[in-house]
Parts: structure tokens; sequence; C-alpha cells
């Protein structure tokens, strides 16, 4: 049976009213089924009002209704979800000292006993001794008595050679170990297993930001920075020195670098609290 080019059905008006009669009855099915299906969709929001506002939240999404307005305030609301900025400030509290001291031997003994440290990791060119240097002042051995005397260890760690590391700390009775790579973590890692401490009972103490203050920070350990001992250092430290200065002048002029004796506030969003990286 072949269908017209135009005009329908019309050699065939018994085929075309059988169809009709055919399909009315599936159409009053499934227009009963929508009108019920209406009803109870209008009940249950009445019922819950706050599911009708979540519909229309998801058919809004759904259809991509919402502005760009609404979704850069959105996205902008927090300041720690723009991920750019989140990386830079968890690298600079990688830099951020907990303690500033003007040398070694303004640490106080008590007051790291009362932080609950247990051990230290200190660093020697310019912090123990001036660098090259294996002459030890009165003022640093007697630091190093009351320290020790106070039930706290003390391990030297240095980038410089194992052999004059081991010198030095052969002359005032410590532990001690060279070429660690600071800031890489590997020789903070073997004074702690020397010591017997843990993250929380370890602090490290060094002159430089980029390398003691680094390694310390990226273990999950406290750093307290001193002042150089003398000026007379690496040629390549000169360099970093002028980038400390300026990192350093900036903490002291926000006011978030604490002074001798005054712990650092724990930063919640820092990646050193807690942290157990291998």
């Amino acid at each position: 049976m072949k269908r017209p080019r135009s005009g329908g059905w019309k050699r065939y008006p018994e085929q075309e009213q059988i169809g009709s009669q055919n399909r009315q009855p599936e159409r009053e099915q499934s227009g009963g089924q929508n009108r019920q299906l209406e009803r109870e969709q209008n009940s249950s929001r009445k019922r819950h009002p706050e599911r009708a506002t979540g519909e229309v939240r998801n058919k809004q999404a759904a259809k991509g209704q919402s502005s760009g307005w609404k979704r850069h305030q959105e996205q902008s609301s927090g300041r720690e979800q723009h991920p750019k900025r989140g990386w830079i400030g968890s690298w600079l509290r990688l830099i951020t000292p907990d303690a500033l001291y003007g040398a070694v031997t303004e640490i106080d003994p008590r007051a790291l006993a009362r932080q609950g440290i247990k051990g230290l990791v200190i660093d020697l060119d310019n912090t123990i001794c001036p660098w090259g240097s294996e002459e030890i002042s009165p003022e640093v051995e007697d630091w190093i008595r009351r320290v020790t005397a106070s039930g706290i260890g003390i391990c030297l760690v240095s980038n410089n050679r194992s052999r004059r590391a081991e010198r030095v700390g052969k002359q005032l009775g410590l532990p001690a170990l060279g070429g660690a790579m600071k800031p890489r973590r590997g020789g903070l890692r073997k004074a702690m297993a020397i010591l017997g401490t843990g993250r929380e009972e370890t602090a490290v103490v060094g002159d430089q930001v980029f390398t003691d203050v680094l390694a310390a920070k990226r273990l999950g350990l406290r750093a307290f920075l001193v002042k150089p001992s003398s000026r007379r250092e690496f040629p390549a430290t000169r360099l970093v020195r002028l980038l400390e200065g300026l990192w350093l002048g900036y903490l002291k002029k926000s006011h978030r670098l604490p002074g001798p004796g005054q712990r650092k506030k724990p930063d919640p969003g820092s990646p050193c609290q807690g942290r157990n990286r291998g």
C-alpha cells in the first residue's frame, strides 16, 4: 500500500479512523499519569518546601542559568580556595623561622624544656663557630654545658666536610654529621635517630633561612634562626643573604617573626603541622 505524495490518507479514510481510535486511549492514559505525577509533586513541595528550593537549584545548575558574576563570587569567597595563592602561602611558611636570636647563646635551655624540646640539631658554621674555623668561644661551650645539663641532647649537622664536623664534635663531646646537603632532610633524620627524639621533640638551630630553616620545616620541625657569628662565609652564601635580608625585613615589619623566647603561634593551615612525611 503506497502513501500518496500529498493529501494524507485521503484514499483510505477507514485506515485513518482506525489509527486515530487506537492512539486515543494511549494519549488519555499517558495524560492521566502525567497529571497524577504533577499532583504528587505539588503536594510533596507543600509538605517539604526545602526540597522544592533544592529542586529549583538543581534545575538551574543543570541548565547553566547561574550568572557568571555569581560563580565568580562563589569561587573568590574564600582566600584559601585560590590554588596559586594557597601554594605560595604554603611555600613561604617553609622559610619562616619560629624565632630569631642574636646568637646561639641567647636560647634559654629552660624555655626549650618548657616547650617539650628534648633534642637540638645545630648547624656548625657561623652558628657554633666562625665559618671555616674550629675555634669555639667559652660562651658557646658554657651554653652547651647548660643545655646538656638540662637533659636536652645536641647533635651537630653541617653541610661542610664530615671530618671537620667530627673534629669539632669531638672537641665538644657531641655527635656530629657532615655533608648533610641541607635543605635535604636526610641529615636531620640521622640526627634525630642519634638523639632518639621525634618531630615534636626536636628543634633545628642555624643561621641560614634557605638551608637550616627550610630543611627543618620540610621535616615538620621547629626552626630557630640565629644571626651569623661572623661576616666571613662562602661566596655563594653572600648572594643568598640578600634574599634573606629582604624576607626577614618583611617578617619583622609585619610583626610575623617572634622575638627571643617567644614561640610562634601554630598556623592551622601550615603543611608542617602534624606532617608525617618521609
